[in-house]
């Protein structure tokens, strides 16, 4: 018996087997691109192959959320293309508060004992972060106006996702 496990328990042992192998799977770096890969390859094999018209049927299936008489019913299609959209200004919304904090870091290392350069080094952080928002919903604003493809619908639907929270394409 190895040291590693000398003071562990038997149920503590076979979860370490078991889990191991995950956790070196999670650690790798190439991990997250090889299951992107996979899942890419699979989505085009099911959509081009002979198997795309249950594909197909399958994205067309509508799931319900309902609480007494409110209730939200949208294809599995649509779902999909919400939950990603969402995902993805988290992740963005995020990374630009990360990027705020650190420059405020930044700038509080790069100017200590400074008080009026790093009041000017914050307020410009400050006034960029807000000028990158502007410039983020005025092109926004800009593309949704043109309507002329699907990511121009998929970003008026966005920007002005009120009502009955249905989206139709239109390419």
């Amino acid at each position: 018996m190895d040291k590693h496990h000398a003071n562990y328990q038997p149920w503590e042992k076979a979860f370490d087997r078991i889990l191991t192998p995950y956790e070196e799977f999670i650690h790798d770096e190439t991990a997250s691109g090889r299951i992107l890969m996979g899942c890419t390859l699979v989505a085009l094999f099911l959509a081009n192959g002979f198997l795309h018209e249950h594909y197909a049927h399958f994205l067309h299936t509508e799931i319900a959320i309902s609480m007494g008489g409110w209730e939200l019913r949208h294809t599995l299609h649509h779902w999909i293309n919400d939950g990603l959209m969402a995902l993805f200004f988290m992740v963005a919304g995020l990374v630009g508060g990360i990027g705020f904090t650190m420059s405020i870091f930044i700038a509080e290392l790069g100017f200590a004992g400074q008080s009026e350069s790093l009041l000017m080094a914050k307020t410009g952080v400050l006034f960029a972060s807000v000028l990158a928002g502007l410039a983020g919903y005025f092109w926004l604003r800009l593309a949704a106006g043109k309507g002329r493809d699907a990511t121009g619908a998929l970003i008026h639907h966005i920007v002005q996702a009120r009502g009955s929270h249905r989206c139709h394409w239109s390419t």
